[in-house]
């Protein structure tokens, strides 16, 4: 928590995190370890994201999050979701669920008439880096992605698909 009483992006990937380990824990049966073999990752992997010592890359956290009928959604000050059409595409669900996430976060940036420059110095990293994210072409780490949304307004929140 930083001083000003605000989460970080840290603390707010903790969160979804501790909804998605309540969601398993709601399912008789569904112990980390299987949890881990449909998202085919080592049972202590799991084990470490549930704990918050680790986080997942940013596919790990949107296949989790569909195992229980959920997805990442970029939410507006008035919890209103924010999502433009996307082309159709044929990929696996969880690129083109990169692509919703990336295709938002353009859109919001350019309503705010804001310089992927800008968003660059704001989050630390190259414009070429924004770049890519925006394109789909590159993967942010979740932490990365609540600091982008934050940036243009939005937080990021676990939805039913």
């Amino acid at each position: 928590m930083s001083s000003d009483g605000e989460i970080d992006a840290n603390e707010m990937i903790a969160r979804l995190i501790a909804r998605l380990r309540i969601e398993r824990e709601a399912c008789v049966g569904l112990t980390q370890a299987k949890l881990a073999s449909r998202l085919g990752v080592a049972a202590n992997s799991l084990r470490e994201w549930e704990a918050a010592r680790e986080f997942p890359t940013l596919l790990h956290l949107i296949c989790w999050s569909y195992e229980f009928g959920l997805r990442l959604a970029l939410v507006d000050s008035e919890r209103q979701e924010r999502h433009p059409a996307i082309p159709e595409a044929v990929e696996p669900w969880a690129d083109q669920e990169v692509r919703r996430l990336a295709a938002t976060l353009r859109a919001a940036r350019n309503q705010r008439s804001v310089t992927q420059l800008w968003l660059s110095g704001l989050l630390g990293i190259s414009e070429m880096t924004v770049n890519r994210w925006e394109k789909g072409a590159g993967r942010p780490r979740p932490t990365a992605l609540v600091r982008w949304a934050w940036a243009l307004g939005l937080s990021v929140t676990l939805a039913p698909l």
